[in-house]
């Protein structure tokens, strides 16, 4: 489920070409925010035996159409749900929309082209193959955004291969929120840090200060 080594070559002048070297897996999903990739893994390792095959990569390794020709014939060949996180809409990443709507065309996989960012955006939408309820499903649960929505992301993807529904809808995670709250004998020290460190699940460096902060009291 995680990115694998990659290899480039300089190609067409400065461009370059990237081969992500990705196993084939049942659900492919794409993004250009580490963070968001970052949500999905620990999603993925919390729900462990109870997904199916899923591949992340960043939407950014593919922006050569050499690359995009390779992942198509390497990863996505065989997927049966594809779903984009597309900042900037079609005009962004032009031979990548076309060559995943051809290849959902000829094979039959589900593809969901999405929105970057919180706003919807219909002319993006529209480019799926997926009913428009089940893409702007899709579309909530990641613009809502944390740990809780990347699960129920996780396993409505899946429920749309098994065809039973049962992951839960997308839920609000709050702007501005108490992480945690240590009460010590010598005072306290407020932690400030971006919302963004939970989406991701990179809060291991918060974690280990208030550990040491609560250690020495305070």
């Amino acid at each position: 489920m995680h990115l694998l080594a990659t290899t480039s070559g300089v190609v067409d002048g400065a461009a370059e070409a990237i081969d992500l070297k990705q196993s084939a897996g049942d659900i492919v999903i794409l993004s250009a925010a580490d963070s968001e990739l970052a949500n999905l893994v620990g999603a993925l390792d919390r729900l462990g035996d109870d997904m199916p095959r899923v591949r992340l990569a960043n939407l950014l390794l593919l922006q050569h159409n050499y690359s995009v020709d390779l992942y198509c014939e390497r990863t996505l060949a065989k997927a049966k749900l594809i779903v984009v996180r597309l900042l900037g809409g079609e005009s962004y990443w032009p031979y990548g929309v076309a060559s995943l709507r051809a290849l959902a065309a000829e094979t039959g996989a589900r593809l969901a082209i999405l929105p970057g960012g919180s706003a919807a955006d219909p002319g993006t939408s529209a480019l799926s193959t997926l009913p428009p309820a089940e893409t702007e499903r899709l579309r909530q649960y990641f613009a809502l955004g944390g740990p809780a929505n990347a699960e129920a992301l996780l396993r409505f993807c899946a429920s749309l291969l098994s065809g039973s529904d049962d992951a839960p809808l997308p839920t609000a995670f709050p702007s501005t929120a108490v992480y945690r709250d240590s009460p010590g004998s010598k005072g306290r020290i407020g932690v400030l840090f971006y919302r963004s460190l939970i989406e991701g699940g990179q809060t291991r460096p918060i974690d280990m200060l208030c550990d040491e902060l609560a250690g020495r009291g305070f």
